[in-house]
């Protein structure tokens, strides 16, 4: 491994750590799903006349993770010597 995948190793994993800490979150009201934006895990965002907590979308966070591998796979690959 060279010092560009190194860092593009640790920048991947920084990312993900970051959208583990800030995840999105939702809220289902009424048979609908609305989305109440990204926050900090232990202090979930609950919208102005709503009485309900949002909760993690666990969906949403493993495509974004899974995005963040792919594009950092495919990166850390093209940096072969």
């Amino acid at each position: 491994m060279n010092k560009i995948q190194r860092y593009i190793l640790l920048s991947c994993a920084g990312i993900i750590l970051l959208m583990l800490i800030f995840p999105p979150f939702h809220m289902v009201w009424g048979g609908k799903t609305l989305n109440t934006g990204y926050a900090f895990l232990f202090t979930p965002p609950s919208p102005e006349g709503f009485q309900r907590i949002s909760t993690v979308d666990v969906g949403m966070l493993l495509t974004q993770w899974a995005a963040v591998i792919i594009v950092g796979g495919a990166l850390w690959l093209s940096m072969r010597k």
